[in-house]
């Protein structure tokens, strides 16, 4: 193989193997395995269940942004390090979506507030359709089980 095929095969695959952790997943779209490792976070009760959950770091393992029949929640680990953050729909205020965020980190996120005036962000990426999906879904959950 010549070093141009080379060059031009890695400048095909390389964003499709750098593009294929950061997803949007449907909750039956996630192995027992995964499901349990978020149960293990406090994140997710035996009876809940996630609806949709985006990760951007080393797949579902590294990072999880997602909501469920009960709450909006996030989640971050990395080299030892674990960050959580969650609210019930009941103790949530408002949620907002920002598409378009300044900033070096610039992929959209939801901004949510809970009862006490406390917040976390939730982040999502994807097409806008895919965003705004992922959005008005949570936003019609959050609603419905408030």
């Amino acid at each position: 193989m010549k070093l141009r095929d080379f060059i031009s095969l890695a400048c095909v695959l390389l964003p499709c193997v750098i593009s294929s952790c950061n997803k949007i997943y449907r909750g039956d779209q996630l192995s027992t395995k995964e499901l349990e490792q978020i149960r293990k976070l406090g994140l997710l009760d035996a009876n809940e269940k996630i609806y949709q959950l985006y990760s951007n770091h080393q797949g579902i393992k590294g990072a999880g942004n997602f909501y469920t029949t009960k709450r909006i929640a996030n989640y971050w680990l990395h080299r030892g390090n674990k960050q959580t953050s969650f609210a019930y729909y009941q103790d949530i205020a408002h949620i907002n979506l920002t598409t378009h965020p300044p900033g070096d980190f610039t992929i959209p996120f939801v901004t949510v507030t809970r009862n006490d005036s406390t917040q976390f962000k939730v982040y999502i990426d994807g097409s806008g359709s895919e965003v705004k999906d992922f959005f008005l879904s949570c936003r019609n959950h959050w609603k419905s089980g408030r």
